[in-house]
């Protein structure tokens, strides 16, 4: 019996040992994954912001065509376009004040760019007066 129970006592203290590394692999997968995804999408708002720019200029220029093509591709991208209109409130995640006039209530008075969002990361505020 006595035989028993130190190996009853054995195997116990091994599955916490198997448990605690268990947990720590799960730990430090999740932890990976988490720093894949966030290279991720580091890396694509590179690359989508060297494109802003572009999408500025044609914007400012009218080139229609090129215009609706390049809106057909942000939203097909799931970028989302930035874009407050005057007397909305000022929210300084998505905003940018280039601009402050004192006395003003934290609301918009003119827009200056536009900005854009992807997949919740904001690739370029909006930049407002306020």
């Amino acid at each position: 019996m006595n035989d028993f129970k130190q190996k009853y006592n054995c195997l116990k203290i091994e599955n916490k040992k198997i448990k605690k590394n268990f947990y720590k692999i799960i730990k430090f997968f999740r932890f990976f994954k988490k720093k894949e995804i966030l290279k991720k999408r580091t890396k694509i708002k590179e690359i989508i912001m060297k494109f802003i720019p572009l999408f500025d200029n044609i914007n400012k220029n009218y080139n229609i065509h090129i215009l609706n093509f390049l809106k057909y591709m942000i939203k097909k991208n799931c970028i989302k376009v930035i874009e407050p209109k005057k007397h909305d409130d000022f929210n300084p995640y998505i905003h940018q004040a280039i601009i402050i006039v004192k006395g003003n209530k934290k609301r918009i008075i003119k827009v200056l760019k536009k900005g854009y969002i992807f997949n919740g990361l904001v690739l370029r505020p909006a930049l407002v007066c306020i």
